[in-house]
């Protein structure tokens, strides 16, 4: 079977987990290993929820040893949203950023989930780089 889409063999991919999505929803961030264009995020959901969940995706600066990291630039295109019409472990989302993708060595990528109800219901977010 074809893949929907050709992904560059140079594409990296890098992703992240969060214990809540839901209720109590945890954000949850991951190192970008390269300077690059973040191309594409997906969402996951652990299992069934109630209401929408919305991610924001943002890009924070590498922060100096000892800084707090800030809020960082909205990925262009954030949130994305995870439908909770028949919500299962499996339910996924996809986005293609519009702008502010751009990321360096170091910096981080942060999913901040919000917006639904469960119980102890975790998520894994990834982000598709091309090397720029």
């Amino acid at each position: 079977m074809a893949l929907p889409n050709n992904h560059p063999l140079f594409e990296i991919h890098v992703d992240t987990t969060t214990n809540s999505i839901a209720t109590t929803p945890l954000a949850c961030a991951v190192v970008s290993p390269i300077r690059g264009k973040i191309v594409k995020v997906t969402a996951v959901a652990h299992g069934a929820f109630t209401t929408d969940c919305s991610v924001a995706v943002a890009i924070i600066t590498a922060p100096a040893a000892g800084v707090a990291p800030g809020s960082g630039t909205a990925v262009g295109g954030s949130p994305m949203t995870l439908d909770d019409t028949n919500s299962a472990a499996g339910t996924t989302t996809s986005m293609v950023p519009t702008s502010a993708n751009f990321v360096n060595e170091g910096d981080i990528i942060v999913f901040t989930p919000s917006g639904s109800t469960g119980t102890t219901i975790g998520g894994t977010f990834a982000a598709f780089i091309q090397p720029a």
